[in-house]
């Protein structure tokens, strides 16, 4: 009974939405602009009435009416111009030039050239309905004449030289509902897509009838929606480690470490924030990424062949976009999972200004505390165990028109380690006694680090064929640790290590849109960079001591010119060519960086095939620094190029095919070569970095540890991707072959963290409200350093030591790594709040890894001695409730 109530109250509502909707009120016409009398048709008649400003600037009509019939009411108005009402659709009329019937002249004249027909451009936003925020990279498709465009970052399209009409035009973006509808040419649109659950990670090919969104190759624009397919790495949603799910993008390490990008290093990859670089973008030494996903509208991803206005690395750029904040109506984020708690607030202002704010910490140091005090035999201490992550993040959107847009952001993301423990302490569970307990000798160790940047970006459109954008940005990120160990009692050694980047700069740029498809970009960029850092270190031994300090600072500026155009040559032929001009200060060094990117259809929605080269250079290297104490955490410095360093430069080729032969299937093959020069690598990568080695901070003392060197690396990459409504499968290979030569050396030597061998599996199965996903990844281990010999050394007085002899190289390899995971979601509404809840386990059937291997030499030989991983699965969890 309660079931067959409220059917017919839901089916009394929709009659009466409906009926409202289509109600029509009297409609009064009297003498005057025409503009005004449209107008009164569209608010009384209740119609979508489509025309060009242009064609009623100034037009006056001499009607009269009055009445209920909007048909009538349409052709009375502009009856006596040169206009008439064309209906598409029941509720939608268009106004266009009236058609002019000429008629030849009986007398025989010489016939005139005819005149050009008039053309108008189709232009306009994307936007989604639920939130009014922009979508870039969203596809706007006409199927006549087989036009597609992309829209910008600002989420804008164009279309020009279209003949005066109407034309059907599709609209889709991934992870929303797409529309199909009819405008007429001439008319500025917006597009309002709303969301739709995913549940296929849609990353092989992205096509509406034959548009592309992009010709460059290796070029991605990826929603948040679509990476939130991926299972997240650690329970909670990541878009930057969920970004490695894809062929070519994987880690230097098991769990942690940096990214690698088709044979690259962690420091060839440029990370963007609403245009701003970041220098360091993980929290908790690489675990998590510094940007939460409730955050994040899109990422552009290219790992191939960059276009003329991104530059400045060699393997990949990933450019993050914020959420503008809802401009609709207020709404709030609250979450948490095993690492972190955290929060997101988005609302409108007023009718044209909205904000997003959020913020995240981690919360382990609460639960577990961070101070200990200990006390044993009368002696007391205070023991420390501190280690927290946070994050603060907003956008305010100011959009006083559809020409406009000004967006101001702000980030600020750091962590803190604050350790004091015994000397000789042992982590090993079992002797937890040993650890928290007073002693003579320690270690204290206060490590900060974070990056903290703003930026501006003003958004103008000069006309429906021309679109201006013009960006400042500020970035820093800072490191510093304050140490004290006391190795003996009568000795004491201290250090204060600090390191700075500060970033100030900023762009213009703007982008022409010309007839059939085709636009062009242009713009210049700027830079100036500090770089700073300052070690001071003591050492107390019972006498007077004079604490030696040193402190390195130099200054850079960096400037480029860019064009790069994108033309539809012919029917699915589309070429993308750029040149890139890149000027540096110190040394003076200049480059010209062209790149060339095309993709043909061979079987219109079936087949692509995409080519392209470009070169590119590196002002910045990135080393770790033998100061700091925690070597092997986060302590690295970046070293600006200069008269006696180079900057690396490289080339990449590459080429794909993509194959959709069914709905649903889709297949994609990728090979790239590339090449790079001038690229720093340690030269003793084998020697330990487990202290303080002399004091200074000075560029050619840490320059004396890295070799330039020449880099090469091959790959191919294989993507499958089957998907139903409930189900999807994804499974993506990487075979890659990577070396590298320093300067001096004959022959290529393996790179350190070259994986030949990389299969990844997503399959995921929604039911209902529940989604279940199951993924697994299996790679060749990392090079390894297997010692050649053991030799042993002595005084002749009984003095032996022993000693092993390693290659200059690696030759040997870790065992192959494999991990399974498994996770079930499950969304639900309770209290007019969505909810969300996630239950992971990860390494399932506890594969227990090598990670890493140790070789200690021992009178009855090499004893090796294998690092695990994680010895168990680890369960993790994510709860999300959105208001």
């Amino acid at each position: 009974m309660i079931r067959r109530f409220v059917t017919l109250l839901l089916l009394l509502t929709v009659a009466q939405t409906a009926a409202a909707q289509t109600a029509v009120r009297e409609i009064r016409i009297v003498p005057g602009p025409l503009e005004r009398a449209l107008a009164e048709i569209r608010r009384n008649g209740n119609i979508d009435l489509v025309f060009a400003s242009r064609y009623v600037d100034g037009v006056t009509t001499s009607c009269r009416f009055s009445g209920r019939n909007v048909t009538r009411a349409l052709e009375c108005a502009v009856r006596g111009t040169s206009l008439e009402a064309v209906r598409v659709r029941s509720r939608q009329f268009v106004l266009r030039p009236r058609a002019v019937e000429v008629v030849p002249p009986v007398m025989a004249e010489p016939v005139k050239p005819p005149l050009p027909s008039p053309t108008a451009t189709l232009g306009g936003y994307v936007l989604d309905a639920e939130t009014g925020d922009v979508l870039p990279g969203a596809i706007v498709y006409l199927p006549e004449p087989r036009l597609g465009v992309v829209t910008n970052a600002g989420g804008y399209f164009a279309l020009p030289g279209l003949d005066m009409g109407t034309y059907r035009v599709q609209a889709s973006y991934v992870g929303y509902s797409g529309i199909d509808t009819v405008v007429a040419a001439g008319v500025r649109v917006a597009f309002r897509l709303r969301p739709s659950r995913i549940v296929a990670p849609e990353v092989v090919v992205e096509r509406l009838g034959g548009a592309q969104p992009s010709a460059a190759a290796g070029a991605m624009d990826l929603s948040a929606a679509q990476l939130a397919a991926f299972p997240p790495p650690f329970g909670e949603q990541d878009v930057l480690r969920q970004v490695e799910w894809l062929p070519g993008v994987s880690r230097s390490g098991a769990a942690v470490g940096g990214v690698l990008v088709r044979g690259g290093e962690p420091d060839e990859n440029l990370y963007l924030l609403d245009g701003a670089p970041v220098y360091d973008p993980f929290h908790a030494f690489s675990l998590v990424s510094a940007f939460q996903s409730e955050t994040i509208k899109s990422v552009r991803l290219y790992r191939g062949v960059f276009p003329a206005d991104y530059g400045g690395r060699l393997s990949s750029v990933m450019a993050f976009e914020l959420k503008d904040g809802n401009q609709q109506r207020p709404g709030a984020t609250v979450g948490a999972s095993a690492l972190a708690a955290r929060f997101v607030v988005e609302s409108p202002v007023n009718r044209d200004l909205s904000f997003m704010l959020a913020a995240r910490r981690s919360y382990l140091d609460k639960l577990l505390g961070s101070v200990h005090p200990v006390e044993a035999d009368s002696v007391r201490d205070t023991l420390r165990t501190g280690y927290y992550f946070d994050d603060l993040v907003g956008r305010l959107t100011y959009r006083p028109g559809r020409r406009h847009r000004l967006a101001a952001t702000y980030y600020r993301g750091g962590d803190r380690l604050d350790v004091r423990l015994p000397l000789d302490v042992s982590f090993n569970p079992s002797e937890l006694s040993r650890i928290l307990r007073p002693a003579d000798l320690f270690f204290d160790v206060d490590f900060k680090w974070g990056n903290d940047l703003g930026s501006v970006r003003y958004e103008y459109l000069f006309s429906p064929q021309f679109y201006g954008t013009a960006t400042l940005y500020r970035s820093r990120y800072e490191a510093a640790e304050n140490t004290q160990i006391r190795p003996t009692t009568r000795t004491l050694f201290s250090s204060d290590y600090r390191i700075g980047l500060d970033e100030l700069g900023g762009s213009v740029g703007g982008e022409w849109f010309a007839p059939g498809g085709s636009s062009v970009r242009a713009g210049l960029q700027a830079s100036r960079r500090s770089f700073d850092s300052f070690l001071s270190s003591h050492v107390e031994t019972g006498t007077p001591s004079t604490p030696a300090v040193e402190r390195s600072e130099s200054l850079t500026l960096e400037g480029s010119l860019y064009a790069q155009s994108e033309l539809r040559m012919a029917e699915g032929l589309r070429v993308q060519s750029g040149m890139r001009l890149s000027g540096f200060s110190l040394g003076r060094h200049y480059y010209l960086l062209p790149n060339l990117s095309v993709e043909y259809d061979a079987v219109p929605g079936e087949a692509t095939v995409q080519v392209g080269v470009g070169r590119q250079v590196q002002f910045l290297h990135r080393l770790r620094d033998r100061y700091s104490l925690l070597y092997d955490l986060v302590a690295s410095r970046w070293i600006p190029a200069s008269d006696s360093v180079l900057p690396a430069t490289g080339w990449m080729g590459t080429g794909g095919l993509v194959l959709t032969p069914r709905r649903g299937v889709a297949l994609r093959f990728d090979a790239y070569l590339r090449t790079a020069d001038n690229v720093l690598l340690p030269r003793d990568a084998y020697q330990p970095k487990d202290g303080v080695v002399g004091a200074g901070t000075g560029l050619a003392a840490l320059l004396g540890q890295y070799a330039p060197a020449t880099a090469r690396a091959a790959g191919v990459e294989i993507t499958v991707q089957t998907s139903s409504e409930d189900w999807s499968l994804y499974t993506a290979y990487s075979g890659e072959i990577s070396s590298r030569r320093p300067v001096g050396q004959a022959d290529f030597q393996g790179a350190r963290f070259a994986v030949p061998h990389r299969l990844e599996v997503v399959g995921r199965r929604a039911l209902g409200r529940w989604t279940f996903t199951l993924s697994g990844e299996a790679r060749s281990g990392l090079p390894d350093a297997v010692p050649t010999a053991l030799y042993r050394l002595g005084d002749g007085l009984g003095n032996d030591e022993l000693y092993l002899l390693r290659p200059n190289g690696y030759n040997g390899r870790l065992p192959a790594t494999a991990r399974l995971d498994a996770s079930v979601e499950v969304r639900w509404t309770m209290v007019d709040a969505s909810w969300r809840a996630v239950v992971q386990l990860y390494n399932l059937v506890n594969i227990q890894n090598v990670i890493g291997r140790t070789y200690v030499p021992t009178e009855r030989g090499v004893e090796v001695l294998d690092t695990r991983g994680l010895r168990f699965p680890l369960p993790l969890f994510e709860l999300a409730m959105t208001l």
